[in-house]
């Protein structure tokens, strides 16, 4: 849980979005700030830690939740339901790189929803393609985002880049992969909402019998979509980019 050099393109592209930071954010987990090993750090970054930068960006109130970390001023464990007290009392809760640490996501992500104020902002770092063993979770887009939508936030921000820093268009092509994605708040939670794998749905409206051709088509792309992944795979272990 960091923000990494290699990162910072993504990080400024973030926090120039007008608004986003609101008088009180909330951070999940205790956040360093760290330099490529021999390098230092631009001045736009150039902080002890996260919470330093925050303020000198005129953040007002800072809370920082974490489990573990005794850094934290709140301690909490995000696998049970927050404390209603906290439930709209950010402009904008920021987790780079702890949902994947969480066990039970669902809770984690509607404690984290709840938390943001209406027009607020939520700020998710998180893997969505390899990171083997470094979390409890590596997602699929689509459930973070369809959590999302689901819940009454408009997606003002998606990208996806390497652990190196390269963005990338497809998630699927690529080592160490993460979602970055914000995300307003357009109206209250009431009852959260679970997101469904639509896809599931479509395929068994189908008519299988006429529609025979297009799933031939459809798996013969699939194979060619995951031996090109394979390739790039090895690509990657073997240094060539």
């Amino acid at each position: 849980m960091a923000i990494l050099q290699e990162h910072l393109r993504f990080f400024r592209e973030i926090f120039s979005i007008k608004d986003f930071f609101g008088e009180r954010i909330a951070s999940i987990g205790v956040q360093e700030i760290r330099a490529r090993r021999g390098g230092k750090m631009p001045k736009d970054f150039d902080y002890k830690n996260f919470k330093e930068l925050l303020f000198a960006r005129g953040v007002k109130a800072v809370d920082e939740f974490d489990y573990f970390d005794e850094k934290a001023n709140i301690k909490f464990d995000f696998n049970r339901p927050i404390d209603k007290k906290y439930y709209e009392k950010y402009n904008t809760v920021i987790d780079i790189g702890s949902l994947e640490h969480i066990f039970d996501t669902k809770q984690a992500m509607e404690n984290c929803l709840r938390m943001v104020k209406v027009n607020g902002f939520y700020f998710l770092h998180t893997p969505v393609n390899g990171y083997f063993k470094d979390g409890f979770h590596t997602f699929n887009p689509d459930a973070i985002i369809g959590a999302l939508k689901s819940n009454g936030f408009q997606i003002i921000y998606e990208k996806y880049g390497t652990l190196r820093g390269k963005e990338i268009k497809n998630p699927a092509y690529g080592r160490d992969v993460n979602l970055w994605i914000v995300a307003r708040k357009l109206k209250k939670i009431d009852k959260f909402n679970i997101p469904q794998q639509e896809w599931w749905d479509e395929m068994l409206k189908e008519d299988w019998k006429s529609n025979w051709k297009q799933r031939v088509k459809r798996r013969e792309k699939n194979y060619l979509q995951k031996l090109i992944e394979r390739l790039k795979i090895i690509w990657y272990a073997a240094g060539l980019q």
